[in-house]
């Protein structure tokens, strides 16, 4: 890999903080670590930004979250630097070189996980850049979230559709039941109002029929009372029996012809047969009257 290494330039763009020059990437003819180390060294967890300046520039402008021990102090302040050896750190500087020379005593000291950031600058115009992606990549994250929210909205909202649908046809299905059930009640209606009227009818007729029942009874006993006294009024119910009973041309003879009284007959018989000798001159028949011999 060939070194690289940050210097300040003008016309060079860059992500930065106020108060930080922009940078271009250039080669670094003394060695130091390569861009790609040092973003990659800077994603580490738990990486330590070691700024090896002295303390006067550090608080010209640092890094913030860096740990300032200038390369001259750092064998003789172990004691703040991080106990495991493993621990990737990232030195810098001014311009590159002291943070070099503090590579060497770190890895002397038995540091396994040192990368040159060369300036202070870079390494915070790196960082931002990397703030920035990470802050790109959460809101692309939470892009795609809300697009997946969108799109479980949206097949909830076509689960409701086809549910409302399904709704929509069981209302349709039970107003046509409805209808058949009102239809059915309104021939049930013309019906029971049929049968009523049939009802009302029947038991009319039922009464007519009791009334002309007792109007014959009346009658018949009547006419019977008549025949025991040999009343010719009995004659006079005659038309209305044959009436109330229905009866026929001959039944109607018949019954007119035995309710004449036995003996009014025998006197009819004699008084006719009396009047047939006197025109003719010949001897009167003897008679007998029916029913009184």
């Amino acid at each position: 890999m060939v070194p690289l290494t940050f210097v300040p330039a003008a016309s060079t763009p860059a992500l930065r903080s106020p108060g930080a020059h922009p940078v271009r990437v250039v080669r670094h003819a003394r060695g130091g670590e390569g861009e790609g180390d040092v973003v990659e060294q800077l994603l580490k967890p738990g990486v330590v930004l070691l700024d090896v300046r002295t303390e006067e520039e550090y608080m010209d402008g640092h890094v913030p979250g860096s740990v300032n021990i200038p390369h001259t102090e750092i064998k003789y302040r172990k004691n703040q630097l991080p106990p495991d050896t493993d621990t990737p750190m990232v030195v810098f500087c001014a311009r590159g070189i002291r943070a070099q020379m503090a590579q060497d005593v770190l890895q002397s000291l038995g540091y396994t996980d040192v990368v040159n950031g060369m300036t202070w600058q870079a390494v915070q115009d790196t960082r931002q850049v990397l703030i920035c992606i990470s802050v790109m990549v959460s809101h692309a994250v939470v892009e795609l979230s809300s697009n997946d929210f969108i799109t479980r909205l949206a097949e909830q909202q076509a689960g409701r559709d086809v549910e409302m649908k399904n709704q929509q046809r069981q209302v349709q299905q039970l107003n046509q039941s409805l209808a058949e059930v009102q239809k059915m009640l309104q021939m049930s209606y013309a019906q029971e109002k049929v049968l009523k009227d049939r009802i009302r009818e029947l038991e009319s007729s039922q009464g007519r029929t009791h009334v002309a029942g007792d109007y014959l009874k009346h009658v018949v006993l009547k006419y019977i009372e008549y025949c025991q006294k040999g009343d010719l009024k009995s004659q006079s119910l005659v038309p209305v029996l044959c009436t109330l009973l229905n009866l026929s041309p001959a039944e109607r003879r018949l019954v007119e012809h035995s309710s004449v009284p036995s003996p009014l007959l025998h006197i009819n018989q004699v008084a006719g047969a009396a009047g047939a000798w006197l025109w003719s001159g010949e001897k009167l028949p003897e008679t007998e009257p029916e029913g009184l011999g």
